[in-house]
């Protein structure tokens, strides 16, 4: 292969990132509930059809796969301050102790 077809398709795929982010930034919400079904259901079919991956690893990326979902389109949209501003969420709190 010649060193201008390895440019070329080294370029390629940066236009395919690019759009996919493009994508994402533009479809949140569907990316979201996509990662973070395709993560769990990914990851429990593949300990059900024998991969050899250990239960507690498959019981953490299941129970938590909405959060590593959220964490991770933040992070492609909106970079470090998003993923803060996601995290700070959890610490927010709209009661007033007593």
């Amino acid at each position: 292969m010649t060193e201008s077809a390895v440019l070329s398709r080294s370029g390629d795929l940066g236009l395919a990132t690019h759009s996919a982010r493009l994508w994402i930034s533009n479809h949140q919400l569907i990316a979201f509930f996509g990662f973070a079904y395709t993560l769990m259901f990914g990851v429990t079919f593949a300990y059900v059809l024998g991969l050899p991956l250990p239960y507690p690893v498959v019981w953490f990326v299941s129970i938590f796969s909405p959060t590593i979902a959220a964490l991770s389109i933040a992070m492609l949209c909106g970079g470090r301050q998003a993923v803060k501003g996601v995290l700070a969420g959890f610490t927010r709190w709209k009661v007033s102790p007593r």
